[in-house]
């Protein structure tokens, strides 16, 4: 005996939906990857601890790629050191090339999926920091874009 029942369309029934389908390219920020604290959950001009060890986490989806563009935007005297970030030998599935002085920018790109994590920390030498991270999700085009402080 039914009860209210009705027949569901096949178009309207989840077993027979294709859009309904898992993505697999999907990108997500937790809070924590490993360590917690991670700069890409925070919200865009946030406001780092100088020296607290942070990470650059995601979780990637089994067909996910992601890329990050780091650029230094702080401004300090010619010939003093100035504002800059620092990874940590401990990173999981990221390639991370070595900083471009010239155009004071570093590119980091996803070399797996699940948890990849990096971590990282800032250090602003007494001058306040500032940096731009230009995210570039399953594109070849920026997606978003966030900045970031410290001192």
């Amino acid at each position: 005996m039914c009860v209210a029942c009705e027949e569901v369309p096949d178009n309207e029934n989840p077993n027979n939906n294709p859009n309904n389908s898992v993505k697999t390219d999907s990108i997500s920020y937790p809070e924590k990857v490993i360590l917690g604290n991670n700069v890409l959950a925070l919200k865009d001009s946030s406001i780092l601890v100088s020296d607290d060890a942070y990470e650059l986490g995601a979780v990637l989806g089994k067909d996910a790629n992601l890329k990050l563009v780091i650029t230094n935007l702080s401004t300090y005297p010619s010939g003093e050191m100035g504002p800059i970030w620092f990874f940590d030998m401990e990173s999981q599935g990221w390639m991370i090339n070595d900083y471009n002085e010239s155009s004071n920018y570093q590119v980091l790109t996803s070399t797996s999926t699940g948890k990849i994590y990096a971590v990282i920390s800032f250090d602003g030498f007494g001058y306040q920091g500032e940096c731009r991270i230009d995210f570039y999700e399953n594109s070849d085009t920026i997606t978003q874009s966030k900045y970031y402080f410290w001192e």
